[in-house]
């Protein structure tokens, strides 16, 4: 009766243990596929290849000071492919032209165009640092800018014109219907006044200029489908639309300011139907009707008092909208109610990050603790084999409990454990893992609700040669020890 009692005991504990991992969200169709050690604070790029682009920090454990001025590549299953070394530390996230080109900018203020396959095509300086990823435009030409004016270059690096007069810092140009460029010149040398610059694509010159009346207004222009230009300053917390002769045409104010410019990174996006999706110094995502009207304001996790940073907005195909706040994935519907929500405080989502699309609807997104991370839907996620290691550890990457009707999934890793004078095998569990969702499609071991694991399919990996087995472990009390123990109890030899 009293081994019973302390199963009970143990099976709540342990269960509570577990689920108090649990997230808080309703992404119970989404889960991570892969994390690679690639730290930086830029957003990573995704080629029409579905190859992924990442700059600067640095790869691996801890890294080295060449690392940080590296463009990596990484296919769809994490993969790092290449790294290309530049002669400086990265500052700017990259772009990716249509035929595979990808172009970014670094300290010293040194343009890099890069081969699809990692080989340096050129490089071009423009004497300051490039914190703005370039902007491509339809016939190839991209356009960046710094401290020293906004630049025009062809593919092949042949240089077109330099727009002196605009001072950019971290915004990047954006391009009208009509080859216009906008960008939004920061507060040097203006007396901290910010302006609107329309400059033409032909020559440079500039067509007009148009005041910001409250400076901080460090963020990308978007274009609007009628020609619109929209300015979000968040010195005062406004959207500012302007028309495409340099009017203002209206402008919308926000909710009260959270201190610190939470937003300070989030850009207006301009959506499929024309609405605009902004993230405000509330710590809020508005959707703006075109004519200057609330269309709806969402306000994900509204208790939030610190670390609220809001990365831009991004939209999938589908029309849903996507945005970090803090450490949480935000996905928006099209109508402002709430898709779902990954958290990710696990893997530490980098705090007003802001998300990349793959082709294949995988999300891709900077953290701060595990690197790039790809973010997907259960359908795509490939399996894993549990293993045996020639330590007698062990991986078990789905383990599925049942609770009723209700399913609860982990990874499971065990320590083989040694008690003198017991020829029995023991296992401890010395790691686990909440997972977001099931693996029913893969190979999958169960945990039943006498914390017995019955595993199904696993492989021994003993220098080159491969086993395969079944094992049935149950928990075993050790007396005076808080560590959680398996017994081994049965096993088969398998043909594969």
């Amino acid at each position: 009766m009293k081994k019973y009692t302390i199963l009970l005991l143990v099976t709540a504990v342990l269960l509570t243990s577990l689920l108090s991992f649990v997230s808080l969200t309703e992404a119970d169709d989404w889960r991570i596929k892969w994390t690679t050690l690639s730290y930086s604070s830029n957003r990573p790029a995704v080629g029409t290849d579905g190859t992924i682009y990442s700059t600067g920090g640095y790869f691996g454990v801890y890294g080295d000071s060449a690392e940080y001025s590296q463009l990596r590549a990484f296919n769809q299953e994490g993969e790092m492919l290449w790294a290309y070394t530049g002669g400086d530390n990265t500052a700017s996230p990259s772009s990716v032209s249509s035929d595979g080109m990808i172009y970014y900018g670094d300290y010293s203020g040194i343009l890099y165009a890069i081969y699809p396959d990692g080989t340096e095509r050129w490089t071009y300086d423009i004497w300051s640092t490039i914190y703005n990823a370039p902007t491509i435009g339809t016939d190839g030409t991209f356009y960046t800018g710094n401290a020293n004016g906004v630049f025009a270059i062809k593919p092949d690096s042949t240089f077109i014109w330099w727009a002196k007069d605009p001072y950019m810092s971290n915004t990047s140009p954006a391009i009208g219907s009509d080859g216009t460029i906008y960008v939004v010149s920061g507060a040097y040398p203006q007396d901290e006044q910010f302006y609107l610059y329309a400059i033409n694509n032909g020559d440079g010159s500039v067509k007009w200029t148009s005041p910001i009346p409250v400076g901080y207004a460090y963020h990308t222009p978007a274009i609007g489908t009628d020609g619109s230009i929209y300015v979000k300053s968040s010195g005062d917390n406004v959207l500012y639309a302007f028309n495409s002769n340099g009017t203002e045409n209206w402008t919308y104010t926000f909710g009260e300011s959270m201190s610190g410019y939470p937003a300070e990174k989030s850009d207006p996006l301009v959506g499929s139907d024309g609405t605009i999706y902004v993230g405000a110094e509330d710590a809020k995502l508005y959707a703006i009707n075109p004519d200057g009207t609330k269309k709806w304001v969402y306000d994900p996790d509204p208790d939030c008092t610190s670390l609220c940073d809001l990365g831009s907005p991004v939209q999938a195909a589908d029309g849903t909208i996507y945005i970090v706040k803090g450490s949480y994935l935000y996905a928006v519907n099209p109508n402002g109610s709430t898709k779902w929500v990954f958290d990710s405080w696990d893997y530490r989502t980098s705090h007003g990050a802001t998300p990349a699309i793959g082709p294949d609807g995988t999300i891709y997104i900077q953290s701060s603790y595990y690197g790039l991370m790809a973010i997907t839907d259960n359908q795509s996620v490939s399996c894993e084999e549990a293993t045996i290691f020639e330590d007698i550890s062990m991986d078990i990457p789905y383990v599925k409990y049942m609770s009723g009707s209700e399913e609860s999934w982990f990874s499971f890793h065990l320590e083989y454990a040694y008690f003198e004078g017991d020829d029995n095998l023991y296992f401890m569990l010395s790691q686990y893992e909440l997972l977001d969702s099931g693996a029913s499609d893969c190979d999958y071991a169960t945990l039943t609700e006498y914390l017995e694991i019955l595993i199904p399919h696993i492989k021994y990996e003993y220098g080159s040669a491969e086993f395969w087995f079944s094992l049935e472990m149950g928990y075993t009390y050790i007396e005076g020890d808080d560590d959680i123990y398996f017994m081994l109890t049965g096993y088969e030899e398998l043909d594969g």
